[in-house]
């Protein structure tokens, strides 16, 4: 089991890993190239490669610490109708703004549209966490079946299977991995969470472990790039995919280090940042936003300021969009008070009472 430095009935290095993730989010989607760099080893399409290999992990340890968490807690379906609400907030929210600003034509079906965030998937993440979470009543029963050595062989196994189809055929659809944007392969990375949370990984430098993995990262995606130049190959971006082996045991490896670190300053501050990390995600990739710092920013040109300006673009979007939350975390504070999230909750668990449970005896 892994070691927990608390404070306040938290893990504060992990709390501060959710930050650190987040942030390497937002360079994903600020990177200029990333995956589709053009062929060329110029300074800026290497420090660019290089930058995504670092941060490609972000997603995957983003949802293992569900699993982490959520594995020996209950459901809370009002965690769920508040996730939907704070989705529903910025996906309607930022259309308004945008359509009154101009931005944006105002009609009733693009309006209609931004009130089904989830099921259009508008925000791909959020659809498949949603699906994950929902279900994890059902994925702890599978958990608390298996001891430790089933465990690790459900992980094994379904990593194996995930080499087969995605980083030697890059045919990821046969299980619905797709390159890791689905529900199915949040499922993987809820069981490994839980795995650690659990039982932990024995890997004395973990660290160390995650710099190996995003310099074999980096070199792969040098020697792929050279070689689709030369051999005409076009799957290079499987290197990329959240599913790829190297990339789900580098997010191990980093989520390992953090649990295990001592972390003991700043509890005040992460506890109030906290709540506003996944807004950061609604509102720098809402479509209505998203992209729009590349001419803000001016970071598709490549000159020798280009990495320059898009550190100076990640650090606006991140802090801009941290600091919108926050008013949102307040305002929700103020409307969505405890006493309504219990009572929301105690309904569904008489539903569940009376309907499932009553069914299942």
């Amino acid at each position: 089991m892994m070691p927990e430095q608390k404070a306040g009935g938290r893990n504060l290095s992990l709390d501060y890993m959710r930050l650190v993730l987040m942030f390497m989010i937002v360079c994903l989607h600020v990177n200029p190239s990333g995956i589709h760099l053009k062929p060329g080893f110029s300074f800026n399409q290497n420090a660019f490669r290089l930058i995504e290999s670092i941060c490609i992990i972000a997603v995957n340890a983003f949802v293992m610490l569900t699993g982490y968490f959520q594995c020996q807690k209950s459901f809370r379906f009002s965690k769920l109708v508040m996730l939907e609400v704070q989705v529903l907030f910025y996906s309607v929210g930022i259309y308004l703004v945008a359509a009154a600003a101009g931005e944006e034509t105002f009609s009733f079906y693009n309006f209609w549209w931004s009130c089904q965030p989830v099921i259009t998937e508008k925000y791909w993440f959020i659809t498949a966490y949603m699906l994950m979470y929902a279900l994890t009543p059902i994925l702890n029963i599978v958990i608390r079946s298996l001891n430790r050595s089933q465990h690790r062989w459900l992980l094994i196994i379904i990593m194996a299977v995930s080499f087969i189809v995605n980083d030697l055929t890059a045919k990821t659809e046969a299980v619905y991995f797709k390159d890791g944007y689905s529900y199915i392969w949040f499922f993987v990375l809820y069981f490994t969470g839980a795995y650690i949370r659990k039982y932990g990984f024995d890997l004395k430098h973990p660290f160390v472990c995650y710099l190996l993995c995003t310099l074999a990262n980096f070199g792969l995606t040098l020697a792929l790039v050279w070689a689709e130049g030369r051999l005409r190959l076009s799957e290079y971006h499987t290197v990329f995919a959240y599913c790829s082996v190297l990339n789900y045991f580098s997010s191990i490896c980093l989520f390992t280090f953090f649990a295990n670190a001592k972390v003991s300053f700043g509890g005040r501050f992460i506890s109030t940042v906290r709540p506003a990390v996944l807004g950061v995600y609604l509102i720098h990739m809402h479509k209505d936003v998203k992209y729009r710092w590349f001419s803000w920013f001016k970071v598709l040109r490549s000159d020798s300021t280009q990495i320059l300006r898009f550190f100076a673009a990640v650090i606006f979007v991140f802090t801009l969009c941290l600091l919108i939350d926050l008013v949102r975390v307040c305002l929700f504070r103020l409307i969505f008070k405890k006493p309504l999230l219990d009572k929301i909750d105690g309904v569904f668990d008489r539903f569940v009472s009376r309907h499932i449970n009553k069914n299942s005896t």
